[in-house]
């Protein structure tokens, strides 16, 4: 039978649930993701959430591959409109790396330049390749009709051609600095542990953690009203594909270092 606990140490939250097998997993979900970006910069907060895992703490992106395929586990990064997310999954036997590990990624990415000349490159051209994706396209025009592209909704997540160009290192150590503060995460525990198992390990790692700024928090402008019914059908056509047409963007995507 599981049992859950909501434990509420310092200024962060943690919630604990005990099953019957041997493995374990650990979120943090912070509460801000590319709603944060601005208006000329959108994918900032993207880029900066795939960039976690490319080099933490004194490991390099392949030594936190190898170290997470020697645990037998899985580390992945993500980041949405209103949130940014890293979940480990492991064997309860490994928690201890695993956490090591994982506070690297989450507390201490190292975001160095060649590592992030490298993945925007990666980005530009996967834009480039979004453009001939018939799913992309759609996925991104909807947005568009639906919110409007001056509402945060209709930008598009992983930005585009200029907006990737205009950012710097420095925008995403910024974004990582104002999000990644324990005042503004979540962690959550479930697997075959107990709180008073798991709760010691987590302090080891992460309580001397202490916020360095405050938290920026953004209003969303309302959503634009729905059409009229009476639109013409072929009006809205021509609407979508106009939208598809200029379209130079993807949708958001995550990344992972794992096990085979």
């Amino acid at each position: 039978q599981k049992t859950a606990y909501e434990i509420r140490p310092r200024d962060w939250s943690s919630d604990v649930c005990s099953s019957d097998l041997p493995l374990v997993a650990i979120s943090f979900a912070f509460n801000g993701g590319s709603t944060q970006d601005a208006a000329d910069k959108s994918g900032a907060a993207s880029l900066a959430t795939n960039m976690l895992d490319e080099g933490a703490g004194t490991r390099t992106a392949l030594d936190i591959a190898d170290q997470i395929a020697y645990l037998g586990g899985s580390l992945r990064t993500n980041s949405d409109w209103d949130a940014s997310t890293v979940n480990l999954h492991l064997p309860v036997s490994k928690i201890d790396d695993g956490l090591a590990l994982m506070g690297d990624v989450a507390l201490r990415p190292t975001m160095a330049p060649a590592e992030f000349e490298r993945m925007k490159k990666t980005r530009l051209t996967a834009i480039l390749q979004g453009r001939d994706n018939a799913s992309t396209l759609a996925a991104l025009t909807f947005a568009k009709v639906l919110y409007g592209a001056n509402h945060r909704y209709g930008w598009p997540a992983n930005g585009t051609e200029a907006s990737l160009n205009a950012i710097t290192p420095a925008d995403i150590k910024a974004f990582h600095a104002k999000v990644y503060q324990p005042s503004n995460a979540l962690l959550i525990v479930v697997g075959d542990v107990t709180a008073a198992q798991v709760l010691p390990k987590l302090e080891k790692q992460f309580g001397a953690w202490k916020n360095t700024a405050p938290v920026a928090k953004v209003t969303l402008p309302a959503a634009p009203a729905a059409p009229s019914t009476t639109q013409s059908q072929s009006s809205s056509a021509r609407t979508i594909s106009r939208l598809c047409q200029s379209s130079s963007v993807i949708s958001p995507e995550s990344t992972s270092a794992s096990t085979p």
